[in-house]
């Protein structure tokens, strides 16, 4: 059986900037780092850029989120490329991460 929402759309307005820096990020993730470890890495980067915002620290802030944005990008790719990728549960936790960060 399918999950019905395997397929990334990819119509950002960055997609083609995208598709070829997230493969090469996805190739150079160590082996032990797998797509559910990718996925769940949000949280603590939520929560440090959450109080580093707070702090009034924006540069340590805007290295969290890009850094949170990388880990977003390269998990699914890392599960293509390893044929790992657990698609129904990282498609529930990818939207509900983004609305909670």
């Amino acid at each position: 059986m399918k999950f019905a929402h395997t397929r990334n759309t990819e119509t950002s307005l960055l997609s083609f900037a995208e598709r070829p820096l997230k493969r090469r990020l996805a190739a150079r993730v160590p082996r032990f780092v797998g797509t559910r470890t990718l996925t769940m890495a949000t949280l603590p980067l939520a929560v440090a850029a959450f109080a580093s915002s707070a702090a009034h620290w924006w540069t340590v802030t805007a290295a969290l989120v890009a850094a949170q944005y990388l880990t977003d990008l390269v998990d699914g790719e890392v599960g293509r490329i390893r044929k790992s990728g657990h698609v129904r549960w990282g498609y529930h936790m990818d939207h509900f991460l983004r609305d909670v960060s």
